[in-house]
């Protein structure tokens, strides 16, 4: 009956409790300790006027959203009602200016004010402050929390939905996170079962780059349980296998793809059969099944094209390139993926940007174009960084192909931190699959250094269940072996047989070209010439590279020097500037200098063994961690002869 604001039924209500004793001593016991700074707060704000308590209240529940004009609106009075209370206020330093209007003095004024409102004036203050600010078109996060503190569940989840949308629009991917769940949590105080659901859903993109595989598996559980219709059961399907594929769990994450696709038939729209055959078609992929991946994505490429929303289009051409990657046509790869990097960029989505880049990366890599792959997975990490710090698998993995790129460029100490850097990403997160392939990656580098030790080391992993993982960490003991003195061979045998004749293309022929290390000369010559022309037809141009030196070498096994010398001179046009795959860098120029010299070209091999020895000296070592040092000069067996030979011709 006040038809007044809230704050005048609060000085009502503060007039009854002075007329009870027994009300008095209860609020006592909530009221700092005599002597204490708290009641020194107390005593001044009692002194304050009536019209500079409530302004110091409106201040204090706006918080940071504080200004003269939202208190005049508030307060429903004018501007210049408010100017004597200001002037007091700030006599009494309870608040000072600042250009935004004003701030308290201390953080223990603006807690023993905000004490002095009662929860249910507060609950009501906040409702209209929050409707003030919706009015001013303020950020939909500071909306939401005025909401959220006046009870307003649905008003809350609507504003923490819109926030969230804010946030991913400029990539604030771990606010996107929170915003989406506080939604959630909204939603759920106010039995609204649908609207939690999805925002539920909506989070998981989220989760899964900012906190990892294991908090969005939490998340994913929940809708799973929730899931009523229908669209909510596909939809929790598809997250459960966008979580699983991410984690490398093939097997789980293709079951729950192709249940949602499935079950996606019954909808009309098409989107949630797009989803879930994206998902489907990527696990397909990932299990070496890419000719049956093709046919489920491609098709909606034209409706992609002529419909599709942006952040549609980018998934899709995203998923489109690694199922066209799986297939092994890489140049088509590539295309597709600065497609969906464009897309990407236009959205403003650093985290889709990120992680494309590194794909692209790694497409470049396998075409042999190292340091342009090396630039794009830093241009990748770069872009992850600007999402703050994110605990999934996926920038673990662009650390992972920093140091992949960089070893093979012969910047160890850079590549060793970054593979470390993802190892304690994968190992926190309990990765096992990317832990294996992170480990074969260092041993590989530390097998270039001349840490055999600690390459066999690290290859003493928890066994990987993906056939190629396992295959390349028996590479690698087949090569730790031969630096032993032995062949290898049970190692490099069994890497076959992982692989068989369906399994991964790109590992059997490094597998194979290892392998034709054990064999006479005329039969390796037959075995790397195979692999040349399969890499040339796959793509896969590092190979390929990498079999024309291996063929040169078997060939000057065999006393077939001039042949020798026209492999490497017949280099087609696709492979040059290619860097060989999967190969210290130095041994290219070194094969060339033991070929050359065979075929009495001496020039051409003086060539090459000095680029072999400049790029050990001033491009490798100085970025050798110290305590390698000796080791990359002296046990690297490569670097041995070229630096032996090359002091002995000195010398001469």
């Amino acid at each position: 009956h006040t038809g007044g604001n809230p704050l005048f039924i609060l000085e009502t209500l503060a007039a009854l409790l002075a007329q009870d004793a027994t009300a008095l001593k209860g609020a006592a016991a909530h009221l700092p300790a005599p002597g204490s700074v708290g009641q020194l707060i107390e005593r001044r704000l009692q002194k304050l006027s009536r019209d500079a308590l409530k302004l110091a209240r409106v201040a204090a529940l706006a918080g940071q959203d504080f200004s003269v004009a939202l208190a005049a609106c508030v307060l429903s009075a004018h501007p210049l009602d408010l100017a004597e209370s200001w002037r007091e206020l700030e006599a009494a330093q309870i608040i000072h200016a600042d250009r935004e209007g004003g701030a308290f003095a201390h953080d223990l004024i603006l807690e023993t004010t905000l004490r002095s409102v009662p929860e249910p004036i507060a609950v009501v203050m906040h409702r209209d402050i929050a409707l003030e600010l919706q009015s001013r078109g303020a950020p939909a996060a500071r909306v939401a929390q005025h909401c959220y503190s006046a009870k307003d569940w649905v008003g809350a989840g609507n504003a923490f939905v819109d926030a969230a949308k804010d946030a991913r629009r400029s990539s604030q991917r771990t606010a996107e996170a929170e915003h989406w769940l506080r939604a959630a949590e909204c939603f759920d105080r106010a039995v609204c079962a649908e609207q939690a659901f999805n925002a539920r859903f909506e989070s998981i993109d989220a989760v899964l780059l900012m906190h990892g595989v294991e908090r969005a598996i939490e998340v994913v559980n929940g809708l799973l349980q929730e899931a009523k219709s229908t669209q909510q059961r596909v939809d929790a399907l598809t997250a459960h296998a966008n979580t699983r594929l991410l984690a490398a769990e093939h097997s789980a994450g293709i079951a729950a793809a192709r249940e949602a696709y499935e079950l996606a038939q019954q909808l009309d729209s098409p989107w949630p059969r797009f989803e879930a055959a994206r998902l489907l078609a990527v696990g397909l992929a990932q299990s070496e099944r890419a000719s049956e991946a093709l046919p489920l994505i491609e098709p909606f490429r034209e409706l992609i094209e002529r419909e599709g929303a942006p952040e549609q289009r980018m998934k899709f051409w995203s998923d489109y390139a690694y199922v066209l990657n799986s297939m092994r046509r890489l140049r088509r790869t590539a295309d597709a993926l600065l497609k969906a990097i464009e897309t990407a960029r236009a959205a403003g989505d650093f985290g889709e940007q990120a992680t494309l880049t590194s794909n692209y990366a790694n497409t470049l890599g396998n075409l042999g174009r190292v340091p342009e792959a090396l630039e794009q997975a830093q241009r990748a990490r770069a872009l992850q960084m600007q999402l703050g710090d994110t605990g999934g698998p996926a920038g673990g993995a662009i650390d992972m192909y920093i140091g992949m790129h960089c070893a093979s460029l012969g910047s160890y100490r850079d590549a060793l931190t970054s593979l470390d850097a993802a190892l304690a990403c994968f190992v926190r997160d309990g990765q096992a699959v990317w832990s294996a392939v992170a480990n074969n990656h260092r041993a590989a580098m530390l097998i270039d250094l001349g840490q055999v030790g600690r390459a066999q080391k690290a290859l003493e992993y928890v066994s990987s269940q993906i056939d190629s993982v396992q295959a390349r960490r028996e590479i690698l003991a087949g090569r730790i072996e031969r630096l032993h003195g032995r062949d290898g061979v049970g190692h490099i045998s069994q890497a076959l047989t992982l692989l068989g004749e369906k399994g991964d293309p790109y590992m059997r022929m490094l597998a194979q070209l290892d392998y034709s290390l054990t064999l006479a000369p005329d039969k390796a010559v037959a075995c790397c010439e195979a692999v040349r022309r399969t890499a040339e037809e796959l793509e896969y141009l590092g190979i390929a590279a990498k079999a024309r030196f291996a063929q040169a070498r078997h060939l000057l096994r065999q006393g077939e020097a001039q042949k020798a010398v026209d492999v490497l001179r017949e280099t087609p046009t696709l492979l040059r500037g290619v860097q060989p795959a999967d190969m210290y860098r130095a041994e290219s120029w070194w094969i060339e200098f033991e070929v050359f010299s065979a075929g009495e070209h001496r020039v051409d091999a003086t060539t090459s063994l000095a680029k072999a020895v400049d790029w050990i000296n001033t491009v490798a070592l100085p970025n050798v961690p110290d305590e390698f040092s000796d080791s990359f000069l002296t046990r690297n067996p490569i670097n041995r002869a070229i630096l032996t030979t090359a002091s002995r011709r000195l010398q001469r």
